[in-house]
This record gives C-alpha cells, sequence and structure tokens, in this order.
C-alpha cells in the first residue's frame, strides 16, 4: 500500500501525488484529513499540515513541508504591516535559511528540481496564498 505525498515537479511547483489506493492508505496512517486538503488546493494542504498537532506521525516529506509551512507562518505572524488591510510582502529567505531546508530534504519526488530559488518561489507564492 502506497501513501499519498508531495512532491515538486520540474517547473518548481509543489504537487500532491495521491497514491492509487490514497482512501485506505490514508485512513492507516491518519492522514486523510491532510489528503482531504490537498485535493481542495496546495496551499490549503499546506496550512492543514501546520495545523497538525503531531507531526511524529507524518512521514518524513509531510513533516518537511509541515516544518516549512509552520516557519512561513511564525515568520508571517511576527510581521507589523504599515497598512494592516494591506500586508507588506514577506522576505525572502535567506542564504543559510534555504542551505539549511535544501540539506534536511528528506527523499521525496522532484527533490532534484530543489533549490534556494525554488525554495523561494514556494515560499513567495505561499505568501500570495496566505495574504
Amino acid at each position: 500500500m502506497t501513501r499519498s505525498e508531495l512532491g515538486v515537479l520540474p517547473s518548481g511547483h509543489l504537487h500532491w501525488f495521491p497514491a492509487e489506493d490514497a482512501g485506505d492508505a490514508d485512513r492507516e496512517t491518519g492522514e486523510a484529513s491532510i489528503a482531504d486538503a490537498f485535493s481542495r488546493g496546495i496551499a490549503e494542504g499546506l496550512i492543514a499540515l501546520a495545523a497538525k498537532e503531531y507531526a511524529a506521525d507524518l512521514s518524513p516529506v509531510l513533516g518537511y513541508w509541515r516544518a516549512f509551512t509552520c516557519r512561513y507562518l511564525a515568520e508571517r505572524c511576527q510581521m507589523t504591516p504599515a497598512d494592516p488591510a494591506r500586508p507588506d510582502p514577506i522576505g525572502a529567505l535567506d542564504e543559510p535559511q534555504t542551505g539549511s531546508l535544501l540539506e534536511g530534504v528528506p527523499p521525496m519526488r522532484g527533490a532534484e528540481y530543489l533549490s534556494p530559488q525554488v525554495l523561494n518561489g514556494i515560499w513567495s507564492w505561499l505568501d500570495d496564498q496566505v495574504c
């Protein structure tokens, strides 16, 4: 039985890869609500991952993207916008941050496409979706 997973496309975009037997596999791993969120959109799935109280039962790939999203949300929540009606865009990840993120990438579909530019693109895209 395979698990549904998140991966990176050659374009650098995140993609949800549902397993052929996704319903059963996701229920057995407790990831059915995560799979449902990803079926509605990548941003919604990432937020659902971040909201998950216990990450220990997540696959390494989902745990990685959960940590990425939690890092984004923590930084976003600490920002004080000049105009609360229009949040300022979040700054790009710096070189040490992207280096750390790249060193921690678990085996996943499309891992070879991850780079500092791709991570910053996902970071910025997530900010556009949230704000």
